[in-house]
C-alpha cells in the first residue's frame, strides 16, 4: 500500500503541472505515521486539490461525498488570492514546508477528539468551527482550516457570507506565515485563563481576520448585534462584532478582540491596506511576552504618527461613526458615560480610554468644568449647540500641566445641547485617576 506521503507527493507534483482533480479522491493512510497531520486526515474520506496563482495548494478533505468540493475549493482559492494579490499580503516568512492549507470540512466531535489526542493544540473551550490551527510537526508547522459540516449549505445559499467566513480563516494561516510569533500570542493567551487578553493577541489576529470579511462585502459577523443572556439576566452584545466595541468602549487595545475590527477599518480608510500589510511584516519581531509594550512603537513607526495619537484619533472617529457611509450605517451609537452627578471618577488602565457626556440641563448651566489628573492624559471636548453647531478643544495632560479648567464662553451657556469628553491614559506603566466635574456656584 502507498503511504499517505506518497501519495499526497503525487497528487501534488501533478496539481503543479496544471493538473486539477474534479470529483472527490479515496486514500488509505498507513498508521505508524507520526505526523499529526495524517491522523485527522485518516477521519476523512475524501481529499480534493486547487493550486492558487502563487503555488499555494489548497487541499480539502472531507466525509460527505455529495459536498461540491470544488465549488468550496473555488471560493477558497478566489479569497486567499484577494489576500496575497489584491491586498498584497505576499512576502512569507515561515512558510508551511509543503507549501499546503489542509481544509477539513468537520463536526464538533472530531474536533474535540483531535484535542483529547493533543494532535490539536487548543483550548477544549474552542472546538468548533470554523477555526485555524497550526499543527506543529518535526519539520515545520501544517497549516489547517476546519469548518463545520453546515458550509456545505452556506455555500448553496449564502455564498458572501461564506466568503466572509474562508478569508478570516485564511487570513489566520497568511498572518501565520507572516509571523509565527503570533501563535506563541495565542498560547499565551489560553494558559493565562481568567486574564486571558492580558498578552494581547485577538485585537490583531481576530480583529484583522474580521476586518477582512468586510472589505470582500461580508457583514454576517462584522457588526454581531444579536444580544446574549448572561448572568443576573443581564444581556450584552456579543464580543465578536465591531458593535461590542460601540457599546463598550474605552477598552485599551490589548484587551479587546474580534471587536477591534473597527480598528483596522480605521487604519485601512485612513492609511490604505499597503501601510496594515507593513505593519503585520513588523510584528514578525514580537515576542510573546513583549506585545503590549512592542506594539505602540512598531505602530508609531510604521504609520508615522505618535500611538497616543494614533489611538484618541480612532477613539474620536468611533465617538463620531465617523468612517466610510457603508460601514458606519451599521454601527451602533456610542455608549456614552452619562454624567448625571456633580463629579464623575474613572480609573483608567494603560491605554484606556473613558467617554463622558454631559445632557443634563443643570450640569450645562456650569461655566466651568475641572479634570483633575495626576499626569498622561490625552483629551478631546466637543461641545454641541442647540443650533447644530459645534467646537473643539484638544489638550494633553502631563506633569507640567496635570489638571485642566475647561471654560465655557458666558453668552453661549445657553445655548449649549451637549459636552462630550474623550480621554485617554497615555501612561503606558500605571493607572490614572481622573476626575471630572463641574463648577456650577461660579
Amino acid at each position: 500500500m502507498m503511504t499517505r506521503n506518497l501519495i499526497r507527493v503525487m497528487i501534488l507534483s501533478l496539481v503543479s503541472m496544471g493538473c486539477v482533480f474534479h470529483g472527490s479522491y479515496t486514500y488509505a493512510a498507513e498508521h505508524d505515521t507520526e505526523k499529526k497531520l495524517d491522523r485527522i486526515i485518516a477521519d476523512c474520506a475524501y481529499q480534493d486539490f486547487l493550486r492558487a496563482s502563487d503555488g499555494m495548494n489548497l487541499v480539502l478533505h472531507y466525509q460527505d461525498q455529495d459536498l461540491d468540493a470544488f465549488g468550496l475549493l473555488g471560493e477558497a482559492k478566489q479569497m486567499y488570492e484577494k489576500l496575497v494579490v489584491e491586498f498584497g499580503f505576499n512576502r512569507p516568512s515561515y512558510p508551511d514546508p509543503d507549501r499546503t492549507i489542509d481544509i477539513f470540512v468537520t463536526n464538533k466531535k472530531y474536533l474535540s477528539r483531535w484535542i483529547r489526542q493533543g494532535v490539536l493544540s487548543m483550548s477544549s473551550e474552542r472546538s468548533h468551527a470554523p477555526c485555524f490551527n497550526a499543527i506543529e510537526e518535526a519539520d515545520g508547522y501544517q497549516m489547517a482550516i476546519f469548518l463545520p459540516e453546515n458550509i456545505k449549505k452556506t455555500l448553496a445559499n449564502d455564498p458572501v457570507s461564506l466568503r466572509g467566513t474562508l478569508i478570516h480563516e485564511l487570513a489566520h494561516a497568511v498572518l501565520f506565515q507572516y509571523n509565527k510569533n503570533v501563535q506563541g500570542w495565542l498560547e499565551h493567551d489560553y494558559q493565562a485563563g481568567a486574564v486571558a487578553q492580558s498578552f494581547g493577541k485577538d485585537w490583531y489576529a481576530e480583529g484583522l481576520a474580521r476586518f477582512f470579511e468586510i472589505r470582500v462585502g461580508s457583514d454576517a459577523y462584522f457588526y454581531k448585534t444579536e444580544q446574549i443572556s448572561v448572568l443576573g439576566g443581564i444581556k450584552t452584545t456579543k464580543r465578536d462584532g465591531v458593535n461590542y466595541l460601540m457599546d463598550h468602549p474605552g477598552r485599551p487595545f490589548w484587551q479587546a478582540g474580534y471587536d477591534y475590527a473597527l480598528f483596522w477599518e480605521y487604519l485601512y480608510e485612513q492609511y490604505g491596506m499597503e501601510k496594515i500589510e507593513e505593519l503585520s511584516w513588523r510584528f514578525s519581531r514580537i515576542r510573546p511576552r513583549d506585545v503590549v509594550a512592542n506594539a505602540p512603537e512598531i505602530l508609531s513607526d510604521v504609520f508615522e504618527k505618535d500611538f497616543s495619537i494614533l489611538i484618541h484619533d480612532f477613539a474620536k472617529s468611533c465617538a463620531s461613526k465617523n468612517f466610510d457611509p457603508d460601514v458606519a450605517d451599521g454601527l451602533n451609537d456610542l455608549a456614552w458615560d452619562i454624567m448625571t452627578s456633580k463629579s464623575l471618577v474613572s480609573s483608567l488602565i494603560p491605554w484606556e480610554q473613558s467617554f463622558i457626556c454631559v445632557k443634563d440641563k443643570r450640569l450645562l448651566k456650569s461655566k466651568s468644568f475641572n479634570i483633575d489628573v495626576a499626569e498622561g492624559l490625552m483629551m478631546s471636548t466637543k461641545i454641541l449647540y442647540d443650533d447644530g453647531t459645534m467646537e473643539n478643544h484638544f489638550v494633553q495632560l502631563d506633569r507640567d500641566q496635570p489638571a485642566w479648567r475647561f471654560q465655557l464662553r458666558g453668552d453661549l451657556i445657553d445655548r449649549v445641547r451637549e459636552i462630550r469628553f474623550v480621554m485617554t491614559n497615555l501612561d503606558e506603566g500605571n493607572t490614572v485617576r481622573v476626575s471630572t466635574h463641574p463648577r456650577i456656584d461660579e
